[in-house]
């Protein structure tokens, strides 16, 4: 199955990083699950949803998830654009975006 995170909104927190702000779409994001950004692996490490701490979003919640790798000029290129995550080797790569129609939006989908 996989994890999909619409993102719609990226923040910098002083002694965070970067926050994406979105809504899982597909699957579960846990921590330590990393998407491959054009050759730039970002990983989750920590999830908000509803303003507690929680280990994993599932589809359909509204999430917060800090993240490490990226800068925020790459990860403002995927705005509005749906990012697959996944664990370990299955990691989803997103250099050869295939633009294709989901629920309604625009995602992009790296295989």
């Amino acid at each position: 199955m996989a994890n999909k995170f619409l993102l719609q909104d990226i923040f910098t927190i002083t002694g965070v990083g970067n926050v994406l702000v979105g809504k899982v779409t597909e699957g579960a994001l846990r921590l330590g699950m990393a998407a491959d950004l054009g050759g730039t692996v970002i990983t989750i490490s920590s999830i908000e949803s509803k303003h507690k701490k929680v280990m994993e979003a599932l589809a359909g919640q509204v999430a917060g998830m800090a993240v490490k790798g990226g800068d925020k000029n790459l990860l403002n290129s995927f705005k509005g654009r749906e990012i697959a995550f996944g664990e370990g080797t299955e990691t989803p790569r997103a250099d050869t975006p295939a633009i294709t129609k989901s629920k309604g939006m625009f995602g992009i989908f790296g295989r």
